[in-house]
């Protein structure tokens, strides 16, 4: 059994914790020792604890050290409630729940939270929470969720290869929604944006997985991102034309560079676009 030191609220500069495969774990309980500093928290702000056979537990006696993670990853792990406490995690911006087979319930959202992955979460199916307006509205999000459904809200979709719409002035604001179906098992694909005919590829330093300009996806799934969180190789301003309608075109395709068919769906941030310099037909 491998008990956390709580020691670790001494090393203010430690910033990163990162575990894989070690299970049976013992956190520091609220009495003897660890009594005079259990309401000192650490400096950790990147935790990551995959395959560490963690239950329900771990919310109430573990995760209460890292109340400044910035960063969190609880992949493949065992339990079945992530508890409305993890609201008061203020700082919490990026959290992966992937492979938690046991997962049942969310109960709770980290104010804050930008980056969310829970791909493969076979038990969790109540994922509205997840798929509310007002979490994403302010933008730069990237959700991804079992089950497969486009919310209300998207007010463009498509379930073609492509997905279109003109714009005037300034590139739009906006977030793009994909259901990947059956076919797509593990898949790579790669997003492209076409401008008024000049195509642009995802710049594989900022793609999800640095080092690769794809995104890895799964059947039975709900992408949401902000497509400003996705940069570009070429600049997409040197294709805008001044003054005038522009066409885009947004296309995604496999490893074999033929077109994907997939479902998707766009939503305009309006706080940061004007609805009148955008049209889903053509103008």
């Amino acid at each position: 059994m491998f008990k956390l030191p709580s020691c670790i609220v001494a090393m203010p500069k430690l910033v990163e914790i990162i575990v894989w495969a070690l299970g049976e774990w013992q956190f520091p309980l609220d009495g003897g020792e660890d009594k005079v500093i259990s309401t000192v928290s650490s400096n950790v702000e990147c935790l990551s604890l995959a395959l560490c056979e963690l239950s329900n537990d771990f919310f109430s006696t573990g995760l209460t050290w890292f109340v400044n993670v910035k960063e969190l990853d609880l992949s493949n792990n065992n339990f079945t409630i992530l508890p409305e406490c993890i609201k008061e995690y203020h700082l919490l911006r990026k959290l992966h729940l992937d492979s938690c087979q046991y997962l049942q319930e969310v109960r709770g959202i980290p104010p804050n939270l930008k980056i969310f992955s829970a791909q493969l979460c076979k038990s969790w199916t109540s994922t509205e929470m997840l798929l509310n307006q007002e979490l994403h509205e302010a933008g730069s999000t990237m959700f991804y969720l079992p089950g497969s459904r486009i919310p209300d809200w998207f007010e463009h979709c498509s379930t073609g290869g492509s997905i279109s719409f003109w714009f005037r002035n300034k590139f739009p604001a906006i977030a793009l929604c994909l259901l990947p179906g059956l076919m797509f098992a593990g898949s790579l694909i790669y997003p492209i944006v076409i401008i008024n005919g000049n195509k642009c590829k995802l710049d594989s330093r900022t793609s999800q997985y640095k080092g690769a300009p794809y995104l890895s996806v799964e059947p039975d799934h709900t992408y949401i991102f902000d497509l400003q969180k996705i940069k570009f190789n070429d600049n997409l301003d040197e294709a805008i034309l001044e003054n005038e309608w522009n066409h885009v075109e947004i296309m995604y395709e496999g490893e074999n560079n033929d077109l994907v068919l997939i479902k998707s769906g766009i939503h305009v941030f309006k706080q940061k676009s004007r609805v009148e310099d955008i049209r889903f037909t053509h103008p």
